[in-house]
């Protein structure tokens, strides 16, 4: 399923990055630039105007603007470097001519990145037959953060399956973003057809917080107490011994821990549960790139600039959360 690469390129021509050095849209050889960036949206952007007080030269991904990590790109240049202490403060400009002169749409972006988006979506959904198949008395479903890449993992599934009734798995930990609640009420409100199994601990996390400490590096009880525990549930509700094959939406990419995953795993917390990765190799931009040419609804967490959305009390996405909460209109 090997299909990533080190480097992505940018067409000055069609004003999009591309994931192979040519653009397929207007013949043109894309300039190198980085390894991976995510699109910006008008939430983000007019955030960050307010916060540094600084002109952009546009106000989302259609015009032009991407962000690598805490690098804003513009027209595939970089534009400003930001702080990493959670407040918008630019500490360092980089000299750019460009002006906005095209309007770039989606089609656009799938024409000029049309064979590997196409590519990525025939492996993902290969692997799915392939591992559904293996595997005939484990009931296939879906494990639903509400996140972006489980977005995607949903939407390869119910293609791979040429059905929508294929079980979503929602663990409600009961301390998600409140953007999460209202995506995942949203998501299921607009696809009435696909079935919602959710679950969540007898204990608030606060209580167990006062009986047990919060939770750290080094006794991370939070995920068995609000995540294995109620999905183990609901597994044995779905197809009791029998087991399920969860598709879920882990990347390599997104972290350290990740990087040596293999494809499948039999998960050691959830008994019945064979847990099966279709875009363990996708970058970032792999997982942008196909819910905007798709035009899948999102999480709205992601157009105010959050790069994650897991549980609000896990450190990173706490402080980021208290940071970026004001960018709603």
């Amino acid at each position: 399923m090997v299909l990533s690469n080190n480097f992505l390129w940018w067409c000055k021509e069609c004003g999009v990055p591309l994931l192979k050095s040519e653009c397929e849209n207007c013949g043109h050889k894309g300039v190198k630039i980085c390894s991976d960036l995510k699109p910006m949206f008008y939430e983000e952007c007019r955030f960050l105007k307010k916060g540094t007080g600084k002109k952009f030269p546009g106000e989302s991904w259609q015009e032009k603007l991407w962000m690598r990590h805490k690098t804003i790109w513009f027209n595939g240049r970089r534009l400003f470097r930001l702080s990493a202490n959670g407040k918008p403060t630019i500490i360092k400009e980089y000299p750019h001519r460009d002006n906005l002169t095209k309007y770039v749409t989606q089609k656009t972006l799938y024409k000029a990145n049309k064979t590997r988006i196409d590519e990525l979506e025939k492996k993902a959904i290969s692997f799915i037959k392939e591992i559904i198949k293996s595997y005939p008395e484990r009931k296939p479903v879906v494990s639903f953060s509400g996140g972006k890449d489980s977005t995607v993992v949903s939407y390869l599934i119910r293609k791979a399956l040429g059905v929508n009734k294929v079980f979503h798995i929602f663990g409600n930990t009961t301390i998600e973003y409140p953007d999460t609640y209202s995506y995942i009420d949203r998501f299921f409100r607009n696809n009435k057809k696909i079935p919602l199994c959710e679950n969540s601990s007898n204990h608030t996390f606060f209580e167990m917080c006062k009986l047990i400490g919060p939770p750290s590096r080094t006794n991370a009880w939070c995920c068995s107490v609000f995540k294995a525990a109620p999905i183990a549930t609901i597994v044995n509700r779905v197809n009791g011994k029998h087991g399920v094959i969860s598709f879920e939406g882990i990347r390599k990419k997104e972290s350290a821990r990740r990087r040596n995953r293999q494809d499948t795993y039999f998960n050691k917390k959830i008994v019945h549960q064979l847990s099966a990765y279709p875009i363990l190799e996708w970058r970032e931009i792999d997982v942008w790139f196909y819910l905007l040419i798709k035009g899948l609804d999102f999480n709205d967490a992601y157009r105010k600039g959050f790069s994650r959305v897991g549980c609000l009390y896990v450190s990173d996405n706490k402080k980021e959360y208290e940071s970026n909460k004001v960018v709603s209109p």
